[in-house]
């Protein structure tokens, strides 16, 4: 590869980088991000073809002075920031791309790159960022290292004209990427080493900015909410799960609550119980709320939330401790878990929880939760029509026990009615009357406000609850996935000497026999995402201790492996030899390689550049010297073709001897060209004659 083509490769490869970080963040959209890829090749097909860059006719175009139209444009126009800053940013970077003072303009383009890579740091946690942001890094390293072997030769103030026509006759070698490339990935692992090994403070990552909202968990939810954030695959959450110290796989689907609502007017859900305990949570301590019973069963989860604007925690059966990257805690005597002081976008709660059977019904005496004036908040009635009234009797009829109405009701809902997520405007009758009478079909959040009407008539007490309903699981990683289309609505209703029990009417959800990771590309992704948020976003001192544990364990295993080695037999030994030999063979080579022919086999295996001729640097050496002892002396600042810009006025005979030896320093020192020896005697005459 000619360095020239090299050079602008790099280039562009750079700006195409910041430019898809600015895409992925969602700053723009989709369809702007391509039409300015094709804007940027138009360039790249330019400047090949030696168009492009040209001089600026107004010296605004390339000065960093045009950074004074944004607080112009900020304050003049009342803009959005965000916006306003990227557009900026654009404008500069592909006006950089045209126009250029002098080569050393190219810098200000890799600082604009930089720029919006930042930017689109603020905006995105999601895994791509981390490929983009190790792409870059490379990119940038190749980029300046192509930059100074290109200013060398034409000067960092040469204009487009002169340095357009540089790096045409230099090629650049493989075993230089391949060296820096190794270089850059032993910092990358040194810098792991040190992200994971130096003493946190806090709980992981925390980065300014708006966080996307999920309706349907708030304090009052409307009709038609939770189906409008079914329509949207985003991941909400990943969770863990443990079982006696072990990975445990629950049974589906499981339930996880968020919001319990009681009030209905007709068309809107809201919640009247208010909380009644709130706890001061230390992360890494975390609050206990009940109890723990020995014959329960008793599951641990670990949940990775995405970034969303909410402060429900989500937790499943009854909760017994919780713990996370929050401050404050509240509970409801519903058990709805909230929490307004989360110390990080990237959330992190670890959750204890009793899934016994028994229990999920909520049949404990805690919170008074069953007292008569808590149970009257759930009998509440809106205005009813009386075919509502009319269809609870016909269902409740020859029922003797409350769970045999609650039963019928059930069955009712479940086999009659169809199951879409379409919503329909217009009707004038009221919305429950519509789905029970007319349209027959709907989403959960219909079904389960429906049966809640029926049982309250009934005079059974029930609630509604919001949250979600996870079916996915990976088998990769062996975790669940929860997705904004898994949100769901059921029903909790209150039994005699059984407490709350749970009721789903909704038929089955199509989108819940979606699986995304049939696909095992979808799974390896998805855990690539689990990990970039667990042990990086919301890597703590937690991990660290974690980290540290797992370390002692691993050490203690390895340290009882190599003492029992003593106790081997020498037939044990010689299988494990026939069994392991191509890998033996392989690891012996390596170290022999390491020793032996004077590190060529080390050389090889990480690219290192040979080194330059000795005669030529020595030859280039000697001539400062004499020239220094003429008083013209070579600032350390200056490339060799710079020096001769500098001493151009010196007389031919002087000039010429001074720009054969530069030339052929050059061609030895960046070319790997080597000298004939007729060459080096003219050469050192040359010299003496300076």
């Amino acid at each position: 590869m000619k360095l020239r083509t090299g050079f602008l490769f790099f280039n562009y490869l750079l700006t195409a980088t910041a430019l898809y970080c600015l895409t992925l963040s969602q700053v723009f959209s989709f369809w702007f991000g391509f039409f300015l890829f094709g804007v940027l090749a138009t360039c790249l097909f330019l400047e090949i073809k030696k168009i492009l860059p040209i001089k600026p006719p107004l010296k605004i175009l390339s000065s960093s002075w045009g950074l004074i139209i944004l607080p112009f444009l900020y304050f003049s126009f009342d803009l959005a920031l965000l916006e306003l800053l990227v557009w900026v940013l654009i404008v500069l970077l592909f006006s950089r791309l045209v126009f250029k003072t002098e080569f050393n303009d190219t810098i200000f383009g890799y600082l604009i790159a930089l720029t919006c890579l930042l930017l689109g740091a603020m905006v995105t946690h999601d895994l791509e960022f981390a490929i983009l942001f190790l792409t870059f890094y490379l990119v940038l390293s190749w980029g300046l290292i192509t930059y100074n072997m290109m200013a060398e030769r034409a000067g960092s103030d040469s204009p487009p004209a002169l340095f357009k026509q540089c790096g045409e006759t230099a090629s650049l070698g493989g075993r230089l990427f391949g060296f820096s490339a190794t270089l850059l990935t032993l910092g990358l692992l040194l810098t792991s080493l040190i992200f994971t090994g130096f003493p946190r403070l806090g709980q992981g990552f925390s980065l300014s900015g708006v966080l996307p909202s999920m309706s349907g968990f708030s304090e009052s939810v409307r009709l038609g909410e939770i189906g409008r954030i079914k329509k949207n695959s985003r991941v909400v959450m990943r969770v863990e799960f443990e079982s006696e110290g072990k990975p445990h796989r629950p049974a589906s689907p499981v339930y996880w609550r968020g919001v319990v609502l009681d009030h209905f007017n007709g068309s809107s859900w809201f919640s009247t119980v208010k909380p009644k305990w709130k706890f001061s949570n230390q992360p890494g301590i975390g609050v206990q709320l009940f109890p723990f019973d020995s014959k329960a069963s008793v599951i641990r989860q670990k949940m990775y939330l995405n970034e969303f604007d909410s402060n429900v925690i989500f937790s499943q059966g009854l909760p017994l401790f919780v713990d996370g990257n929050f401050k404050n805690l509240q509970v409801n005597n519903s058990y709805s878990l909230k929490s307004q002081d989360w110390q990080n976008r990237s959330r992190k709660v670890t959750l204890i929880s009793d899934t016994t059977p028994s229990r999920i019904r909520h049949s404990q005496k805690v919170f008074n939760q069953n007292s008569r004036s808590m149970l009257k908040k759930f009998l509440q009635l809106p205005t009813l029509s009386p075919e509502i009234t009319r269809l609870a009797g016909t269902l409740t009829q020859g029922a003797v026990t409350q769970e045999a109405q609650a039963n019928n009701i059930l069955r009712h809902l479940r086999l009659k009615f169809g199951y879409t997520l379409e919503q329909e405007e217009g009707s004038e009758q009221a919305p429950l009357d519509h789905f029970l009478f007319t349209r027959k079909k709907g989403h959960c959040e219909y079904f389960a406000s429906s049966m809640i009407m029926l049982l309250r008539l009934t005079g059974i007490p029930a609630r509604l609850v919001n949250g979600f309903m996870g079916l996915e699981w990976n088998e990769l990683g062996q975790y669940m996935v929860v997705r904004q289309h898994h949100a769901h609505s059921w029903v909790e209703a209150y039994l005699p000497n059984k407490g709350w029990v749970i009721y789903d009417p909704t038929p089955a959800d199509p989108m819940f026999s979606l699986n995304s990771f049939d696909d095992p590309v979808n799974r390896a992704l998805d855990l690539l995402h689990l990990n970039w948020q667990r042990y990086i976003l919301s890597f703590s001192m937690d991990d660290q201790a974690e980290m540290l544990t797992h370390l002692k364990t691993t050490g203690e295993g390895t340290l009882a492996v190599i003492k029992g080695l003593g106790t081997l037999e020498v037939d044990a030994i010689k299988t494990f030899i026939i069994d392991n030999l191509g890998f033996l063979l392989v690891f012996f080579g390596l170290v022999a390689g390491l020793f032996f022919k004077r590190g060529r086999f080390l050389k090889w295996m990480f690219f290192l550049p040979a080194r330059p001729p000795v005669y030529p640097v020595w030859l280039y050496q000697e001539m400062l010297k004499k020239l220094g002892r003429r008083g013209i002396l070579k600032q350390p600042s200056w490339t060799p073709k710079e020096f001769l810009k500098q001493i151009s006025t010196l007389p031919d005979d002087q000039l010429k001897p001074v720009q054969k030896i530069t030339a052929c320093y050059e061609k030895a020192r960046f070319g790997r060209f080597t000298i004939p020896e007729a060459e080096k005697k003219e050469l050192l005459n040359l010299l003496r004659e300076i």
